[in-house]
């Protein structure tokens, strides 16, 4: 937490300071509304997460990858249409 007006740049962080109390247990208040949200919940039993562990179809973002040559075709043969023989 910061005083904005009496420290723009941020370096002095007042979230210990007991003047705060306050403000720390109204933003956790809220932060706890906000995960209650029907939005925030989800829509499978912990069984059903449990049950699918590991059959992500390999998807996602491929952070750090140049060329689709690096990875096995898998990943990317979709997109092409099909699979490029390296």
């Amino acid at each position: 937490m910061y005083d904005l007006a009496g420290d723009p740049r941020e370096l002095c962080d007042l979230g210990a300071d007991a003047a705060c109390e306050g403000e720390r247990q109204r933003l956790a208040e809220a932060l706890a509304r906000w995960g209650l949200r029907l939005s925030q919940r989800i829509t499978r039993s912990e069984d059903q997460i449990i049950a699918t562990r590991g059959t992500s179809e390999r998807r996602g973002i491929l952070i750090g990858v140049w060329d689709e040559r690096e990875l096995p075709a898998e990943f990317w043969s979709r997109y092409r249409g099909k699979a490029r023989k390296t």
